[in-house]
């Protein structure tokens, strides 16, 4: 018997990533710190974790001859809606190695005030386009 209830964990990921968004660093647009950055990886592992459960019961309802053909096209928009997130937590799993690397120009370059300013914009810009 399958106990994954499909809704209530497209639910808590969703209060996952309102942890994400109720972040410091998001709230006052500064670049994300390395505890932040570990929330968010944390978070985004365990996110996919239990949507890999949800993959399984989407695999099984298109397997299963004793549903309509209508029913099976539902289940195939919503595991194409399910794989779409799935995609943009990889994505949004991928930050802190974005981040290191505007960090590492950060540090390693002479650079202005101005140039480091717009680094963090762009650490900020990557993140919300993410989310």
């Amino acid at each position: 018997m399958f106990k994954t209830q499909p809704f209530e964990t497209y639910t808590t990921v969703q209060q996952q990533f309102q942890i994400i968004r109720n972040l410091n660093s998001f709230n006052t647009y500064t670049c994300p710190s390395t505890d932040d950055l570990m929330l968010i990886s944390n978070i985004t592992i365990e996110c996919i974790d239990k949507l890999s459960e949800i993959s399984s019961f989407y695999i099984k309802k298109t397997n299963d001859a004793t549903i309509s053909m209508s029913t099976i096209d539902k289940v195939h928009k919503m595991n194409d809606i399910h794989n779409e997130l799935l995609n943009n937590i990889y994505k949004f799993n991928s930050i802190s190695s974005d981040v290191t690397e505007r960090f590492v120009e950060i540090f390693t370059k002479n650079l202005s005030q101005d140039v480091i300013n717009y680094i963090y914009y762009d650490i900020i810009n990557i993140i919300y386009n993410i989310l």
